[in-house]
């Protein structure tokens, strides 16, 4: 057996935790009312690890209900769009 490395993902560089937990927080507080639930946090592989390497917070949020993310087996519950529309401009709007 023989690996090459073919590219490499950047993990979490330099960067002031506080200020993720910040915007977390807001993402959070603007999150929870729409949804009606507790918003978790999970550790993940996602294009916020650019920045993140960078030492410029990032928070990645999910905009759908669903399942199977960027797999063959993912859905989506189209019911949900309308809600994960709501959820990203009021973040966005909070955060800007």
């Amino acid at each position: 057996v023989s690996a090459e490395r073919i590219g490499e993902r950047p993990c979490m560089g330099d960067i002031d935790i506080l200020k993720v937990d910040n915007l977390c927080q807001k993402c959070k507080s603007v999150i929870e009312p729409i949804i009606g639930r507790e918003v978790t946090y999970i550790s993940s592989s996602t294009d916020c690890n650019i920045p993140l390497s960078l030492g410029v917070p990032a928070a990645c949020i999910g905009v759908y209900y669903g399942d199977g993310m960027h797999t063959r087996e993912e859905w989506v519950e189209k019911s949900s769009l309308p809600i994960g529309l709501e959820v990203c401009i009021k973040t966005l709007l909070a955060i800007i």
